[in-house]
């Protein structure tokens, strides 16, 4: 019998020079990090009751906070557009959880919105293993007009963006929603900001090294933290979670602080 361990290269991604540029730049904001990992535990540690209203408003705010890492682990590797990218769904989740908080009768839309998911996939043999009845359930999200049937493009008859005012988070818009969308979709912003022009005109492509990334790196990283106590207050006012309430406010204050010290952009 051969016991000998398979042998393989091991890959490493990270970006040691990136990682130590992120953290000279944003020594101030990542002091906070410690403490606001104690105040994700402190509320993220609590159960919930295993139904729709119970699960949903607790796991959105849940995924926020894997969005806020990956938004880190992404921004302190020199990666700039692919945060925002990730911030713009950080932000979608915490925009729904809010509104579904408010308005707790749009939850079972909110579920049922995934037959119409699951049809767009082809997967309508996992439709029938969740609810054979999931045809009609799927059809009360689509309305006849004269162009012939429209399917509502999200769970909510409202938009994002008027959902997000709705909610009190409208003024997020411009840097957790608008700009991250140049980034999401094919935009002219994209290219200029992976091109340098020299004195005499001439274009080269910058991938790495690139300041402007960097900038939006920081930005995304900021907006990230801002988002994330927006999704931790939440749940405590969803949930009741007083005991947590403490923990989340000492975090907001010392970031309250840090925003203190930095330029508006």
């Amino acid at each position: 019998m051969n016991d000998e361990i398979p042998k393989f290269d091991v890959f490493h991604f990270s970006q040691p020079s990136e990682e130590h540029l992120f953290s000279e730049r944003n020594a101030q904001l990542l002091s906070i990090v410690h403490a606001l990992n104690d105040a994700q535990d402190s509320v993220f540690s609590l159960t919930v009751t295993a139904n729709r209203e119970g699960l949903t408003v607790f796991m959105l705010g849940r995924r926020c906070s894997i969005d806020f890492e990956e938004i880190l682990l992404l921004a302190s590797n020199g990666h700039g557009f692919a945060p925002l990218q990730v911030l713009r769904s950080m932000f979608e989740k915490l925009v729904d959880a809010t509104y579904l908080h408010k308005h707790p009768s749009e939850v079972d839309a909110f579920w049922n919105y995934y037959f119409v998911q699951l049809e767009k996939l082809n997967y309508e043999d996992i439709a029938d293993k969740t609810d054979p009845n999931w045809r009609t359930i799927a059809d009360k999200f689509r309305s006849k007009g004269k162009k012939g049937s429209r399917t509502q493009p999200r769970w909510a008859k409202v938009d994002l963006v008027k959902m997000a005012k709705d909610v009190g988070l409208g003024e997020h818009l411009k840097h957790a929603y608008y700009l991250p969308n140049l980034f999401i979709h094919n935009s002219v912003a994209e290219i200029m900001f992976s091109i340098e022009q020299d004195q005499n005109g001439r274009i080269t492509p910058v991938d790495t090294n690139n300041p402007k990334a960097r900038r939006m790196a920081d930005m995304a990283v900021v907006q990230a933290f801002l988002l994330l106590l927006k999704t931790l207050e939440l749940q405590i006012e969803h949930y009741g979670w007083a005991d947590s309430k403490e923990l989340v406010q000492g975090c907001s204050d010392q970031f309250g602080s840090y925003l203190g010290t930095v330029k508006p952009t």
